[in-house]
């Protein structure tokens, strides 16, 4: 479907630090048939990589980690910029990338296909905690420093009252010491309805899997999916499979996590927050959501 008498979204911002920087995107000319999986951190950008790479490839009993890589382009932490282009040029099959820059840091272009993922936000902070547990002291020595290692001390009340009241850019109003998760979310609202931007919920994937994988498939255009390979697809996007099979499909997190994939693919469960906070942590969280549209966080933060 074309794009017609539609408010194009545009880039008013550069999204730079110690983590990522948006200016590497506007090296990269896009093909019309590719597809950018754009989202805040710990919202389940790993689990689309792996739909989507299922979809492509269509060949669910491999465990191939290279199929299911998605070029990050900005990131600064891991790959070379050059080395992440020759990587991409390589690629033959219909490409996919993932991003955590929010659409209002990226060039928007009408003919890509965007999928964006959402999650709550009480979720995404837990997620986060064994996010920052698990960074090696590789990636200490070799890499980049690395915030979550220096600056998210304290117990698990005080890390959730600075995410909430914190921010790393000047223009966003919580989510330190990366991104808020409300307003990536937001940047991509008020183009919800275009027909190449696509919006998954974490629990809806959780919920029904094969439902929403159905919604990607004609989303994307994917051809030569019959009811036996979705099943299988399915089965394989599972998050019990991803995690038993992680170590094979990420190999390269043995050296960036404690544990390895299998640590960072954790529990993709909902509601653990219920465990933990208290009402002073619920009063933080309900002043971080009147900031943002009230449609928006109820869809983000539903249960």
């Amino acid at each position: 479907m074309a794009i017609t008498n539609l408010t194009v979204p545009s880039k008013t911002r550069v999204y730079q630090n110690e983590t990522v920087d948006s200016r590497r995107w506007e090296e990269i000319p896009l093909r019309n048939d590719d597809i950018i999986i754009a989202t805040a951190p710990k919202v389940g950008t790993t689990w689309m990589q792996r739909i989507v790479s299922l979809l492509i490839h269509q060949n669910p009993e491999e465990l191939d980690a290279a199929a299911m890589s998605a070029p990050w382009l900005d990131a600064v932490v891991f790959e070379s910029f050059e080395d992440i282009k020759k990587r991409i040029n390589r690629i033959e099959h219909r490409r996919f990338f993932k991003t955590h820059i929010p659409l209002d840091g990226l060039d928007y272009n009408k003919q890509v296909k965007y999928i964006h993922i959402s999650r709550d936000t009480r979720d995404v902070f837990m997620s986060m905690l064994n996010h920052w547990s698990l960074i090696s002291e590789y990636l200490v020595k070799h890499k980049r420093k690395h915030p979550p290692l220096f600056e998210t001390q304290g117990d698990i009340h005080e890390k959730w009252k600075n995410y909430t009241s914190r921010s790393t850019f000047n223009w966003e109003k919580d989510g330190w010491p990366y991104w808020s998760n409300y307003a990536y979310t937001e940047s991509f609202w008020n183009f919800r309805t275009y027909p190449n931007i696509h919006f998954v919920h974490y629990n809806d994937l959780l919920k029904n899997l094969k439902h929403e994988i159905r919604k990607i498939i004609e989303y994307l255009e994917i051809e030569g999916i019959n009811e036996d390979l979705l099943e299988q697809i399915t089965k394989a996007s599972t998050f019990k499979e991803m995690k038993k099979n992680g170590d094979k499909l990420l190999p390269s997190y043995q050296k960036v996590f404690k544990g390895g994939a299998r640590s960072f693919l954790n529990q993709g469960k909902i509601g653990r927050w219920k465990e933990w906070f208290n009402k002073e942590d619920l009063a933080h969280f309900e002043k971080m959501r009147s900031h943002y549209n009230s449609e928006m966080v109820e869809w983000i933060d539903k249960e």
